[in-house]
Order: C-alpha cells, then sequence, then structure tokens
C-alpha cells in the first residue's frame, strides 16, 4: 500500500551524505506538518549532482515549495526551486538528482 505524504510546509531536520559499497547516498530527514508528530526520510540513491547551500543567518529548512521529478531513469528533487514550473532550472538551489528515491516513513 502506498501513502501519500506531503512534505510542503515540513522541516528539514537533517542532511547526511555518505558513500556505500562505492555509491553515493544523500539522505533527507523530514518531520511532517500534522497533528501527530510524524518523519519522513527520503534516500536519494546514487547521486549524479547536489547542491545546498546555508548560511547562518537563515532558518533551517522549512519547506515552503519544492520541485519533485521522477523519470525512468532518474529522479530530481529541489528544495528551493526558482519558479513554479515544475522543470528543472539551472538556476534551482538545494537539490538532489539521483538515479532512485527511497521512501522510510516513521
Amino acid at each position: 500500500m502506498k501513502n501519500k505524504v506531503n512534505i510542503l510546509d515540513g522541516e528539514i531536520i537533517g542532511v547526511e551524505v555518505y558513500k556505500k559499497n562505492d555509491i553515493l547516498i544523500i539522505d533527507v530527514s523530514v518531520k511532517l506538518t500534522g497533528k501527530t508528530e510524524s518523519f519522513i526520510k527520503l534516500s536519494f540513491v546514487n547521486i549524479k549532482e547536489y547542491s545546498f547551500y546555508w548560511k547562518n543567518d537563515i532558518y533551517f529548512y522549512t519547506i515552503s515549495d519544492y520541485t519533485f521529478i521522477r523519470e525512468h531513469d532518474f529522479v530530481y528533487i529541489s528544495f528551493d526551486p526558482y519558479d513554479n514550473t515544475n522543470k528543472i532550472s539551472e538556476k534551482d538551489n538545494d537539490f538532489i538528482y539521483a538515479k532512485n528515491v527511497e521512501v522510510y516513513y516513521y
């Protein structure tokens, strides 16, 4: 059974970048908004490219907008998209471009 989970207005509470069996993985942990406290971990596998920027005078990190694209051979997410076209833009910030994503709900 697949549940739909909305990460909009959720809070990124952690980003972990690591290598396992020569494959780069990025785990993004998100605290979801709602009546009960719940979390998901987005585990991006086989990273092709990523970029995150943070500065201590910027709040870390409510998801106020995002772009998510899943094609047959890649996934792409930007937590700070340039515009709301739901297309990849060179001006997107805080993005991950990967071969696959696994989602864990807890």
